[in-house]
């Protein structure tokens, strides 16, 4: 009976060693969320656009960033590390930094992804790879350049026209890939855009198909409840949208 006693306390005790590190390891993981989102940079207000990020654990392996240039140009990106969780966090991090301190230095995007992507080949691992989604938008809202690997195809709304859907250009990034190429395309007139990570449409919960990308960009009063909704579930895949609108005169 003492012996069993004596086993019971052990695993007791062991339990609560066990608990105490869990606790530790989601602390310094909540911690560590909060470090890394303070490097996303939004200089959009919310007329112009809504954002969506829900990790599908604590950290999430998805990261963006909005930026107004000094001209007027707007630049938008989402990238989207493989799988999810600390390493590819880590990654997308690294990657968001680099692009934070080249973002005003240079006067296009294909001139930011050829400085940039040198760099990106000392933080990919062997076989690790990277999703992304850039586009720059012209001051005057009547051209746009982009360069995407890996991503579903952004949406553009133009005025009178049908719902444009703008597939990847490029092949994912690894180590050994070179810089991508970056497409120009006309878009005059344009109302919206929509950008977004696999997450929002590799999900298997039918009752999120009202807040599909083509029925979002469509109908932008659903935005709102989409982001209401999603904030609150569960994914498998971290979750990011952008949803930019013009806006004349802001």
């Amino acid at each position: 009976y003492i012996a069993i006693r004596h086993d019971i306390t052990e695993l007791q005790e062991l339990n609560d060693e066990i608990k105490a590190l869990h606790k530790y390891d989601t602390d310094q993981q909540h911690i560590a969320r909060e470090k890394l989102e303070m490097g996303i940079v939004n200089d959009f207000n919310d007329k112009e656009c809504r954002v969506l990020y829900a990790p599908s654990d604590i950290i999430s392996g998805d990261f963006y960033s909005l930026y107004r240039g000094k001209d007027g140009s707007r630049f938008l990106y989402i990238i989207d590390g493989q799988g999810h969780g600390i390493s590819p966090a880590l990654t997308v991090f690294a990657v968001s930094s680099t692009m934070n301190k080249l973002v005003n230095q240079v006067s296009d995007l294909q001139e930011l992804t050829d400085q940039l992507f040198p760099m990106i080949k000392t933080f990919l691992g062997e076989i690790e790879q990277l999703s992304y989604t850039m586009i720059k938008i012209c001051a005057d809202s009547k051209t746009l350049s982009y360069a995407s690997a890996g991503m579903y195809p952004f949406l553009i709304k133009q005025k009178g026209m049908k719902i444009k859907e703008v597939k990847a250009n490029n092949i994912p990034f690894m180590n050994f890939s070179e810089a991508p190429k970056v497409s120009d395309m006309d878009i005059e007139g344009f109302e919206s855009l929509l950008l977004y990570s696999d997450g929002l449409v590799e999900h298997e919960n039918r009752e999120l198909n009202i807040f599909s990308p083509q029925n979002m960009i469509a109908e932008p009063s659903l935005i709102s409840r989409a982001i209401g909704t999603m904030q609150a579930l569960k994914f498998e895949d971290d979750v990011t949208f952008i949803y930019f609108e013009r806006v004349i005169n802001i």
